[in-house]
C-alpha cells in the first residue's frame, strides 16, 4: 500500500501536512505527553462486557505487567503510525515531576481531581525505568514538552491529546484518534488567549466566574495582536469581576501563569523570584 493509498483510506488529516505523499520522508523529533498515556493503558470500566464487576490490575495478580504491555504496544502504535509519513531522528517522553509551582500560584490548582490510581504510579515509574522518560526537573510534562519544542524551532511533532497542548505552533498528532493536524502561530496564540479567558475545569476555574466559550468566540479574533488580546481578555476579566479592576487584573494574571506552557529554565526563574 502506497503512502497515498494509506490517506485515502484512513483519513487522518495528514495531507494538510505534507502535500505530496510521494515525496521522500522528513525527518521529525517526536515529543510525547507520556502522562495521559499511563491513564489511557492503565484505565479499567467498572464491570466487564458482560456486567460483571472488573477486577482491578494489582501487582499480585498480573494486572501490572498487562498494563505494561498495553502501554508499549500504544508505543509502538504511534512509532508506526508516525513512521508512515516521517522518519524519527529522536523520541522523547515526557512525564511530570514532583515541583509544580502553579500548585503555590493557585492553591485549589487540580486540587478536585481524584487521587491517582496505583497503578497509574506504576505506569509512570515503568515510563522511567524501562522506556527512559524524561521527568520534568520542575513544572508538567507540558512544560519539557514545550521547552524540547522550543529547541527545534517547534520543527517537531507534538504527541498527546490534551488541548493544552494546542498553544504550541507545530505538528501534532492525537493518538487515541490517530490523527494529525498542524497548529499555526496564529491559532497557538488564539488557543492560549481563550484559555486563559475560560479557564480550564478540569485545572482550574473560578478565576472569569461566567465566561463562557459562547462569549470567548464572540470578543477575540484569531487576527489580534499580543496586545489587542490582553486588553479584550482584561476587559473580559472586569466583566466577570463586575469591574473590580484589582481583582480582574490579579485573577488575568494567575490565569495567564497557569495555562502558559514554560521554558524550564525561565520557570526557575521564576520561582526564584
Amino acid at each position: 500500500m502506497s503512502r497515498l493509498d494509506i490517506i485515502e483510506e484512513f483519513n487522518d488529516g495528514i495531507s494538510e501536512i505534507i502535500p505530496d505523499l510521494n515525496a521522500p520522508k522528513e525527518s521529525k523529533v517526536v515529543i510525547i505527553d507520556a502522562d495521559s498515556l499511563t491513564y489511557i493503558c492503565g484505565y479499567q470500566p467498572k464491570t466487564d462486557e458482560f456486567g460483571n464487576p472488573t477486577e482491578y490490575y494489582t501487582k499480585e495478580n498480573g494486572g501490572y505487567e498487562i498494563a505494561e504491555g498495553f502501554l508499549t504496544e500504544k508505543l509502538l502504535s504511534i512509532y508506526n503510525k508516525i513512521e508512515q509519513y516521517f522518519s524519527i531522528s529522536n523520541i522523547y517522553l515526557c512525564v511530570k515531576g514532583k515541583n509544580n509551582p502553579r500548585n503555590q500560584w493557585l492553591e485549589n490548582y487540580k486540587q478536585h481531581r481524584p487521587p491517582t490510581p496505583d497503578i497509574v504510579k506504576h505506569l509512570h515509574n515503568y515510563l522511567i525505568n524501562y522506556h527512559a522518560a524524561y521527568i520534568a526537573p520542575i513544572g508538567e510534562s507540558d512544560d519539557v514538552l514545550y521547552s524540547i519544542s522550543k529547541t527545534i524551532n517547534h520543527n517537531g511533532i507534538i504527541c498527546g491529546i490534551d488541548k493544552d497542548l494546542k498553544v504550541i505552533p507545530s505538528i501534532h498528532f492525537h493518538y487515541t484518534k490517530n490523527t494529525f493536524s498542524i497548529v499555526t502561530e496564529k491559532e497557538a496564540r488564539f488557543n492560549f488567549w481563550k484559555q486563559v479567558l475560560m479557564g480550564d475545569s478540569s485545572d482550574f476555574k473560578g478565576l472569569s466566574p461566567g465566561i463562557g466559550e459562547k462569549y470567548a468566540l464572540k470578543v477575540l479574533n484569531i487576527d489580534f495582536t499580543e496586545e489587542q488580546y490582553k486588553e479584550v481578555v482584561y476587559q473580559g476579566f472586569l466583566k466577570a469581576w463586575k469591574g473590580n479592576e484589582e481583582l480582574a487584573k490579579k485573577n488575568m494574571q494567575i490565569a495567564h501563569d497557569l495555562v502558559k506552557l514554560w521554558d524550564i529554565e525561565e520557570l526557575k526563574q521564576k520561582e526564584n523570584e
